[in-house]
């Protein structure tokens, strides 16, 4: 049983880690396929030494549509098998065909009511449960 308990615990820590996929939209229409796809960006040391910046200006003359960042299963394993010393990601650019839509933008700030008695009205719930 001795034996068999590493392997235990290195098989759980591996089926623990998690993928992840993280999605930026801009709000402008979408290509339909991606203009860059980075299957392995190079970051390090759990991650706080980032990939290298992604430069699509010259892929992308109307802007960027969407920015996915994954770590797939594959990049889960090699993290792993370093000690998360190397941890690579994936990026996924796709550029936009057209301008932001001004109706995904909302031009009013957000705003809060709050009823002017409400500090006594919580003030007496608290007193009320004592």
């Amino acid at each position: 049983m001795r034996r068999l308990s590493p392997i235990l615990l290195a098989c759980a820590a591996m089926l623990s880690a998690g993928c992840y996929r993280i999605t930026v939209q801009s709000g402008a229409p979408a290509a339909a396929t991606p203009a860059v796809n980075i299957p392995w960006a190079h970051g390090f040391v759990y991650g706080l030494v980032p990939p290298s910046p992604v430069n699509v200006s010259s892929q992308c003359q109307q802007g960027v549509a969407t920015v996915v960042t994954q770590q797939s299963f594959i990049n889960g394993l090699a993290q792993f098998l370093t000690w998360s010393l190397y941890s690579p990601q994936t990026i996924t650019v796709t550029c936009a065909t057209g301008p932001v839509r001004t109706s995904a933008i909302s031009t009013q700030a957000p705003t809060v009511a709050v009823r002017a008695d409400s500090a006594a009205v919580a003030t007496r719930e608290v007193q009320a449960k004592r």
